[in-house]
């Protein structure tokens, strides 16, 4: 349906149901965040919201600023757009650290120093702090070798070979996303490398090797250290759908 084509985010229950090869009835009244966001009755319950559509997990609003010029003194308006979180709400990601308390370790102590350092632009100006909580435990479907899988990181192939294996089912439905932003070394302001992954809710063919890879987006050969980009597929299985809906990613 034409309200469909806004849906940038699923929820879990649909989710599952949509790997499981069982695409749910869509239903307009199920949608929230401006249509972005398709949940299930259920889950509209539980969250006591008499009309979905009236519920933001987020809101974004357009801020001005102006710099003032090193050489004439001159003001320059530029903009900046900020993302606030509802009550409760917030981002998530999933990690397999495969029985390993040391790099699990690691990667907790990581994630509190970005915490208080923060994420994102204007950071100096106290935005992109967060707290997190590693409470919740996920069990997904994995992918097997010539069956399509859903991605949930974005993807970097490892060669023009598995990339064409990634594409060599008729099934396969994707969107690119260019990579751009700066480096935040200390005392650098240079811009990476351009790159174009992926993205999450890209639906592949699985190939006989682990998708993706670790690529250095450094500006320059003789740069004074590498600059990486996560680029390795989150694969979750995907079974064939049981009915005359097409899923698109």
């Amino acid at each position: 349906s034409k309200e469909s084509k806004s849906i940038q985010f699923v929820s879990d229950n649909i989710f599952r149901q949509i790997i499981d090869g069982n695409l749910p009835q869509f239903k307009k009244e199920q949608l929230m965040t401006g249509e972005k966001v398709w949940i299930t009755d259920d889950e509209q319950i539980q969250l006591n919201l008499p009309d979905a559509d009236d519920f933001n997990i987020w809101t974004t609003s357009t801020r001005p600023r102006v710099t003032i010029g090193s050489r004439n003194a001159g003001s320059e308006i530029w903009h900046v757009q900020t993302v606030q979180f509802n009550t409760d709400c917030g981002l998530w990601f999933a990690a397999d650290f495969n029985g390993d308390d040391e790099i699990k370790q690691k990667i907790e102590t990581l994630l509190r120093v970005l915490g208080d350092c923060g994420i994102g632009g204007e950071r100096n100006a106290g935005y992109g702090l967060f707290e997190f909580d590693n409470d919740t435990t996920i069990d997904l479907p994995e992918a097997i070798c010539g069956n399509p899988f859903v991605t949930l990181s974005p993807i970097c192939p490892q060669s023009a070979g598995q990339l064409q294996q990634m594409l060599s089912e008729d099934t396969v439905s994707y969107t690119l996303h260019p990579s751009t932003g700066w480096i935040s070394s200390t005392g650098s302001g240079d811009r990476r490398k351009r790159i174009n992954l992926f993205t999450e809710g890209s639906v592949l063919n699985t190939p006989n090797e682990r998708v993706g890879r670790l690529v250095d987006l450094k500006p320059q050969e003789d740069y004074p250290h590498p600059v990486y980009r996560y680029g390795y597929a989150w694969q979750v299985g995907v079974k064939g759908v049981q009915n005359e809906t097409e899923i698109q990613a």
